[in-house]
């Protein structure tokens, strides 16, 4: 679920939308979400509010907000952070900031 959630606004209820995805895999299975989020600037916001006058649907979510999608499962270390912060190797640049990413992202297991 890679960038996509965020695309579904709080009315097409995507914890629900997730928990059917989640219903279909075997024990042990693991999800991936990214999430667009204004937590530390509202320029994502702004994106999304962009994105809706062009009548695509966008929601910005808050960490609690995307913390639920993961309701039940188990989270992998480090849990759900800022995606350069996710597990960041020797090609992840050193400079970039929360507020530059504004996504969030976790993997957990089913």
């Amino acid at each position: 679920m890679l960038a996509i959630l965020h695309f579904f606004p709080d009315a097409d209820d995507p914890h629900a939308l997730v928990g059917r995805l989640l219903q279909a895999l075997p024990a042990g299975s693991y999800l991936t979400v990214t999430h667009a989020t204004a937590d530390f600037d509202d320029g994502m916001e702004r994106l999304a509010a962009t994105y809706r006058a062009s009548g695509i649907p966008a929601q910005t979510r808050s960490r609690a907000e995307i913390l639920r999608l993961f309701s039940g499962l188990e989270l992998l270390d480090p849990g759900l952070c800022t995606v350069h912060r996710w597990r960041p190797d020797a090609n992840t640049p050193t400079d970039l900031t929360d507020a530059q990413v504004s996504f969030y992202g976790a993997v957990a297991r089913t």
